[in-house]
């Protein structure tokens, strides 16, 4: 009998398992080795080519040696200074030579090849076709030491067991044998991100410098390789939040001190790890930021360069799932390997283990990233598949334990099964090294060229942008410039090309693959691919070279024209392989053509014309029609261009008209009332019980059921859907009400005080601003009417659509591809009303001001209330509400004091004040610096300004579902998630409402989670699992409940870049002074006294205040040295910030809601640091950038100053400041200073708006009744002269009219288009009656429609319009009409100005072409054209 206990047996086992890994690390490195030299040294891999050639041109720099001189010729080397570089040198980035001037990758591949080439050229001669001698051997190492962390880090978290089989797995593992065969990043960056997580693992089992030192080292060392590696942040920060808890657990302040040294020791390691390896990327940041930003755009938008064009349309997530599973793992395996992955995900959610949440978090973090991108190269999947193994083999042990104690018979089959699974993968790693044992491909049909082809044989080589065929230099090589503009010339060059040549070669399939994936922008080019391979263009296919990853006869095969439609070549393979082939379908460039593409050889057999040729190309593009982003389908534009007819929405007769603002008002009190209960259940955790929440979120919940039942066509957009939805609605809140009527009026009764302030405020609000409204109505003016046409248009076209999206009143045939949700969101609430647009415009302005208003006020609220603990009314919360309100609402920058300074007699007269100026602070910049009551006067009913009540909603329910985190609300409770869908819906409407504001409410929603779990919950694994789980479905959720607009909306920017500018420290403190003024006297009033309160020794005083004036020193001076002053002022503001915690937590009352306003403070100083170096893409210099964020900081300023000048006003209030009568007289003086300041543009800025306008003459809500009175000069049309009066804006009022009362539908009305003039009175048809026109002002249009085609469309029709109007040619004309539907021509002064008077008068001609004018009045024409 064995004795298992026995030493020597044990001595024994563990001998042969050792021999056991050791012999699978040597086949790993051996199959690895196998084939080193695959490419013959023609180096067929682009990345690993460049690397080669910069490392051989920097050594040769260095050295002074032969032909370094051709190395630095061009830009940017032309600088470069030969030789070693001394110290001086080094640090100039310009002259180094060792600034390598190549950032797509990590530095580190460089410098470690040039290292070793180096330190070998004194032994051995080393060329740039010798380096691969030294490369891919690195490359192999590197796997071998892969191979090494992944068996530690499986035994480590799963057992022995586990770890064998990971082993086994990786070492057959395809994609990481084919790697090993390059060198380029991925197994460097593989090795040190399995290097950091087997050190996180070590940390996390015994805390210690050693094991922080490691993970620092480690993490810098795979970022020095792949920036991408800043991935690994995630499972860090939750190995630092787990300590940080545990300290916190602790209440040891010497530990928790200890344990944030420890975290910042570790970060300073991997930034000093990066930067030593990189020291360029710091040093010439400029390019690297620009390298990088390039790369991430490449990444995130497939087609920008040609070689992305095949990803074009490629599904998410089914695309990675695919080509990971067939190809870089193995069919069997790699659906084991998902199964398993997805499983431990779920497994962890119910028993978290922190070891594995590490390696899932990360992993399912990067799959989502990686998958959501629109470039797939299957490299970028590498580093997650060592992940998936290590989870994968334990959970597949896990389920054969389970079963194994069940006894049942499922055990030694599922043990059956992991033999299967091991042994498949062995094959199918073996079958991939066979790839390395013939020639590559492309050698093979290089050496049958010159075999079969005679020299000075004309060949054409199909490889644009592709690799080559080599050595075919005694040809006469002629390339085909595929990716060039499809155009005539283009398709009649191919054709010359192809009758004069006698061959045609295909290194892979990058051309024809692309080509076809992106038909609709080459269809000439997809045409000549098509009657190619099937043999129209007199070529046939007379070679084709294959090679496929084989084992014992079995072929696993690629198809190579199994996607886009792509015809196989007739003859296609010529060398067919004898045994069994598996056609696994596409595999992905990346798999497939650096090391066996599929080479094809075409030979003119038939000696085509060029004619014959072209006329067959031409023929056939016909098959790939144009397709446009944002237009409508068929049925969509019949449906909206049959519905919406205007007299079938209002009606003049009813009461709504004759009492617009009564009926306005008395219609959104009943709607908050019928809501009510329902907001009282959901939002009790907040101190004024969600009343001043009720309003706004009411009418939005009623227009998100409605957008999303219409947009999934189970109804109509029509007000008859709109309150069908109202009363289910209102007969849940009232069956609400029932079930819990002795609590809501409870609720009522003991906070009847705090209900009726917040409808006074909210009515004030409103009453105000439809004051304002009322003194300037008007919806145009040509200078600083701003953009108000834009926004009817879209108004007037929503309330007009009967499906979602709505259409695009401005781009005929299209949808509007735009944060439309917020517009859709008045227009359910103005069809509802009844009121005409023009006048509910008006309404709708002052009715979110209210809603912002009242908000402010309850933000401010409802968070000193928490913080004080007090549930009822207390006067200074309410100071804390009205302050947040003035603050938000009512305040303004320093605009108007500055021209009071410069121009006192304005006091006078305050219509002289430049109303406009306190918008446009950092002149000469082209910044807009608005502020929320700027916004509201100004009244463009843009995203922003209907966004402002939604971002303050977010903060107010984020609130509220942390009140129940703090409360440990179980999950899954009516309650918990009443409130946690609340918050999603309100967070994810920022997304389509005002897309800017999304990214950093999320911050803000995600802190909420985080501080309501943080302080709640005791055991540490259940944190972290619920933070995660939460964060992830907040996220998520938020994302799922717009899905139909996301999918359908494309956005227009989707990065950012350094800024060229940055905002001067006086326009800053001009902006942003009062705020700061609060910030500065809380720290000086209170924060420094509570720290000369604690007993600290004398003897450190000196040295305290010496390390604080030496740190702020040197932040100013390095700040200011490049150029960013107001960033370096902004650190020392958050650092003033972090030093006031203790004090606010001390008087907290030991809750934490102390720490939202200080969060608000922090980020708003983090976004304007962010605006001082990096602008929006697309960006009008940093107009729209400095614009959207400010408006933010503004926001969150606010409310974190009146949070913090209601403590200062509390504290003096009971003791004078230093107990010292003047002190608080002058701190009082300058608080009333910026309080005065502060009103002036409220007072002053509104006066000189509200008369600036064509006439003051009448007073009215109607924001059209301007044209009754206004005539307008247009100096800029073509036939304009200064002979002629200006156009009649009445005449037009009544074209106006007339359609609206008598053209049923939606129809296309086609109208002059005044661009490039913008603002001008153009499109003022589509404006007001929301009827698409063909084209509307280009400019938004194009910012709107970002793909290359739809911009190229954008001006197409701006011609159109011109020609359509211009010419004298019916034909011409009724061709323009057919192709955009139009219905109806408006002629009308403009169009008389703008184009002539014979292309005008055509449509009286063309009675025979359909054309009929219907009406005729005071110089306007209507026509309607029935095309037969």
């Amino acid at each position: 009998m064995i004795n298992w206990n026995n030493k020597s047996f044990k001595n024994n086992a563990g001998f042969i398992n050792k021999s056991i890994i050791i012999t699978i690390i040597i086949i790993g490195f051996l199959i690895r080795l196998y084939g080193m030299n695959w490419d013959s040294g023609y180096y067929f891999h682009p990345d690993e080519r460049s690397i080669y050639m910069r490392v051989d041109c920097m050594y040769k720099v260095l050295m002074n040696s032969l032909g370094y001189l051709d190395c630095i010729k061009a830009p940017p080397f032309e600088l470069t200074e030969p030789g070693l570089p001394s110290i001086q040198t080094f640090f100039n980035s310009d002259k180094s030579p060792l600034n390598p001037h190549w950032f797509p990758l990590g530095s580190a591949i460089i410098y470690l090849l040039l290292f070793f080439k180096i330190l070998l050229s004194p032994f051995f001669t080393i060329g740039v076709y010798d380096l691969y001698l030294i490369g891919r051997p690195l490359s192999i190492i590197a796997d071998i030491g892969s191979m090494v962390f992944i068996y530690l880090i499986a035994k480590n978290i799963f057992g022995s067991r586990a770890a064998l089989l990971s082993l086994v797995l990786f070492a057959f593992l395809p994609t990481s044998i084919q790697h090993s065969h390059y060198y380029r990043p991925e197994p460097f960056s593989v090795f040190f991100i399995l290097a950091s997580f087997w050190s996180m693992l070590k940390l996390y089992n015994k805390q210690s410098i050693k094991h922080y030192l490691y993970v620092g080292f480690s993490i810098g060392l795979a970022l020095s390789f792949k920036i991408s590696a800043l991935s690994l942040g995630i499972p860090l920060s939750i190995l630092f939040l787990l300590f940080l808890i545990s300290s916190i657990n602790s209440s040891s302040i010497t530990l928790q001190l200890h344990q944030i040294k420890l975290f910042l020791i570790t970060g300073l390691v991997i930034v000093s790890t990066y930067v030593i390896i990189n020291p360029y990327s710091i040093l010439d940041f400029q390019e690297f930021w620009e390298w990088n930003t390039r790369e991430i755009n490449i990444v995130n938008t497939a087609g920008i360069v040609p070689y992305t064009i095949q990803y074009l349309n490629t599904p998410n997530f089914i695309y990675e799932f695919l080509q990971t599973t067939k190809w870089n793992i193995g069919l069997l395996t790699g659906v084991s390997l998902w199964i398993l992955f997805i499983s431990a995900i779920i497994y962890n959610f119910r028993y978290p283990k922190i070891n594995e949440i590490l390696l899932l978090v990360w992993g399912f973090a990067y799959f989502i990233t990686i998958a959501t991108v629109e470039v797939k190269f299957s490299r970028y999947m590498y580093p997650l598949i060592p992940i998936m193994i290590i989870i994968g083999s334990g959970y597949l042990f896990k389920v054969q334990y389970y079963l194994s104690q069940k006894k049942n018979l499922f055990h030694p089959v599922f043990s059956i099964l992991i033999v299967i699974l091991t042994t498949s993968s062995v094959l199918y790693g073996l079958a991939y090294t066979n790839i390395y044992t013939n020639d590559h491909t492309a050698v093979q049909a290089s050496k049958w060229i010159n075999e079969n082809i005679p020299k000075g044989t004309k060949i054409i080589n199909d490889n644009h942008w592709d690799e080559s065929i080599p050595d075919i230099y005694g040809y006469q090589i002629k390339q085909i410039p595929i990716f060039e503009s499809d155009t005539q010339d283009k398709g009649f060059n191919i054709a010359i090309d192809l009758s004069s040549s006698e061959y045609l070669i295909f290194y892979s399939n990058r051309t024809y693959n692309a080509i076809f994936n992106n038909s609709s922008r080459y269809p000439i080019s997809a045409s000549y691919y098509d009657s190619l391979f099937n043999e129209k263009l007199g070529y046939s296919l007379v070679k084709s070279f294959t090679q496929y990853p084989e084992i014992a006869g079995i072929h696993f095969q690629h198809d190579t024209f199994s996607i886009n439609d792509i015809p196989t070549p007739i003859g296609f393979p010529t060398d067919d392989k004898s045994g069994l082939n598996l056609n696994l379908g596409y595999g992905d460039n990346d798999i497939v053509n650096y090391d066996h593409p599929v080479v094809l050889i075409f030979e003119n057999i038939q000696k085509y014309k060029p004619d014959r040729i072209y006329q067959t190309i031409y023929s056939g593009r016909t098959n790939y029609p144009s397709e446009l982003n944002s237009v409508l389908n068929t049925e969509d534009r019949i449906i909206n261009s049959n519905g919406g007819t205007w007299n079938n929405i209002f009606s003049e007769n009813i009461l709504a008209q004759k009492l617009p603002i009564l009926s306005w008002f008395i219609l959104l009190e009943i709607l908050s009332i019928l809501l009510l209960p329902i907001s009282l259940i959901i939002f009790r955790g907040l101190p004024d019980k969600g009343f001043g929440i009720n309003k706004l979120l009411s009418l939005f919940v009623i227009a998100y059921i409605t957008w999303i039942f219409v947009y999934l066509n189970i109804l109509t957009f029509t007000i008859f859907s709109i309150i069908l939805i109202t009363v289910i609605l209102s007969a849940i809140s009232i069956r609400v009400f029932f079930r819990n009527k002795d609590y809501i009026i409870t609720t009522t009764k003991n906070n009847i005080k705090i209900f009726v302030l917040e409808d006074l405020i909210f009515l004030s609000a409103f009453a105000l601003f439809v004051l304002i409204r009322w003194f300037n109505p008007d919806l145009w003016h040509p200078y600083l009417g701003g953009e108000k046409p834009m926004d009817f248009a879209y108004l007037n076209a929503i309330i007009k659509s009967t499906t979602m999206p709505p259409y695009d009143p401005w781009f005929a045939g299209g949808y509007i591809n735009y944060y439309y949700f917020g517009q859709f969101f008045i227009a359910v609430y103005i069809i509802l009303s009844g009121i005409l647009p023009e006048i509910a415009y008006n309404l709708a302005i002052p009715s979110l001001y209210a809603f912002t208003a009242v908000l402010s006020f309850s933000v401010g609220y409802n968070i000193y209330s928490l913080y004080r603990e007090k549930t009822n009314f207390n006067r200074s919360s309410v100071f804390a509400g009205l302050m947040s309100l003035f603050l938000i609402t009512l305040s303004g920058n320093f605009g108007i004091l500055f021209q009071i300074i410069d121009n006192p007699s304005y006091l006078m007269n305050p219509t002289r004040f430049d109303w406009w100026g306190p918008s446009r602070m950092m002149e000469p910049q082209f910044s807009i610096t608005e502020f929320p009551f700027w916004t509201f006067l100004f009244a463009d009913l843009h995203a922003h300004l209907i966004a402002l009540p939604f971002t303050i909603l977010t903060i107010l329910v984020g609130l509220n579902f942390c009140t129940n985190l703090l409360k440990q609300e179980r999950i899954f409770t009516k309650k918990f998630i009443a409130s946690f869908l609340s918050f999603a819906l309100i967070l994810g409407s920022l997304s389509v409402i005002n897309t800017w504001d999304y990214p950093t409410y999320l911050v803000i929603s995600l802190f909420f989670i985080f501080i309501g779990i943080f302080t709640s919950l005791s055991s540490i694994q259940q944190t972290i699992t619920k933070l995660i789980l939460i964060s992830s479905s907040l996220i998520t959720i938020s994302y799922l409940l717009y899905l139909p607009y996301h999918l359908d909306n494309t956005i227009y920017t989707s990065g950012f870049h350094l800024s060229n500018e940055q905002t001067n420290i006086a326009d800053f403190l001009s902006i942003y002074g009062f705020f700061l003024f609060i910030l500065l006297s809380y720290f000086l009033l209170k924060t420094l006294s509570f720290y000369t309160s604690l007993p600290i020794p004398r003897n450190l005083i000196i040295p305290i205040s010496i390390i604080l004036i030496s740190a702020i020193t040197v932040i100013l001076s390095f700040t200011l040295y490049f150029g960013y002053f107001t960033v370096g002022i902004i650190v020392i503001l958050i650092i003033i910030l972090k030093l006031m915690i203790p004090d606010l937590y001390i008087n907290s009352l030991g809750n934490r809601y102390y720490l939202f306003p200080l969060f608000f403070i922090l980020l708003s100083l983090s976004i304007c640091i962010f605006v001082d170096i990096f602008t929006i893409d697309n960006d009008i210099n940093r107009m729209n950038t400095v614009f959207k964020f400010y408006n933010q900081a503004w926001i969150l300023f606010s409310i974190g100053s009146a949070f913090l000048l209601t403590i200062l006003l509390e504290s003096i209030n009971s003791k004078l400041i230093f107990n010292n009568r003047i002190v608080t007289f002058f701190w009082i003086f300058l608080l009333g200073f910026f309080v005065i300041n502060a009103s002036l543009f409220a007072i002053f800025g509104t006066t000189s708006r509200v008369n600036n306008r064509f006439t003051t003459e009448f007073k009215s809500l109607n924001g059209m009744e301007f044209m009754q009175y206004a005539s307008y000069t247009d100096t800029k049309a073509p036939l304009w002269n200064p002979e002629m009066n200006g156009l009649n804006l009445n005449h037009d009022l009544e074209g106006i009219m007339w359609i609206r009362d008598n053209i049923p539908g939606s129809p296309v009305i086609a109208e002059a288009t005044t661009e490039p003039h913008r603002y001008m009175w153009g499109n003022r048809i589509s404006i007001y009656t929301g009827n698409p026109t063909v084209i509307g002002w280009g400019w938004h249009q194009t910012q709107q429609r970002t793909s290359g085609e739809s911009i190229e469309e954008i001006n197409t029709r701006i011609q159109d319009v011109k020609v359509f109007f211009s010419t004298e040619n019916k034909k011409l004309a009724q061709d323009i009409a057919e192709k955009y539907n139009i219905e109806y021509i408006y002629v009308g002064e403009l169009e008389k100005i703008y184009y002539p008077k014979e292309g005008l008068d055509k449509f009286d001609l063309m009675i025979q072409q359909g054309f009929k004018k219907i009406y005729y009045k005071n110089g306007f024409s209507v026509y309607k054209i029935e095309l037969s």
